[in-house]
């Protein structure tokens, strides 16, 4: 039995899972879209983070965003992000390339999904700047 599967069995059951966040992030560092997974985990009316810059929503993150439109490989951490309400949120954070018919990449999606509140158990996270 996987350390997951066990972990929520002495839990009482398996957590249900919230659906995968989502934002993209243009070459400039501009937020362009967020689904409702997005803007509810952040605490954002929905909407509000289009136009939003990369550095403002993913503050200590913007190198590793970065990083994906000059050629890094796209990676996963597990970090912390701010909210709205000035409380961060943990989560599991990806950054994937999305690629124009020419092949450069013109924006990054954001993938996050929220950490149950017993994951610093299991592994450490990236520490965030309060």
């Amino acid at each position: 039995m996987s350390r997951q599967r066990h972990i929520n069995r002495l839990l009482g059951g398996e957590q249900e899972r919230e659906p995968v966040a989502v934002m993209v992030i243009s070459a400039d560092g501009t937020v362009t879209w967020g689904n409702p997974a997005m803007h509810r985990m952040l605490g954002f009316a929905m909407g509000a983070l289009r136009g939003l810059r990369a550095v403002d929503v993913l503050p200590d993150h913007v190198d590793f965003i970065h990083g994906v439109f000059t050629g890094k490989r796209p990676s996963r951490v597990q970090t912390s992000l701010p909210k709205a309400d000035g409380r961060w949120v943990d989560v599991s954070l990806s950054v994937q390339p999305m690629s124009r018919d020419a092949g450069e990449i013109g924006a990054v999606a954001i993938l996050c999904r929220a950490l149950p509140p017993w994951h610093l158990i299991l592994e450490p996270k990236q520490a965030h700047s309060a």
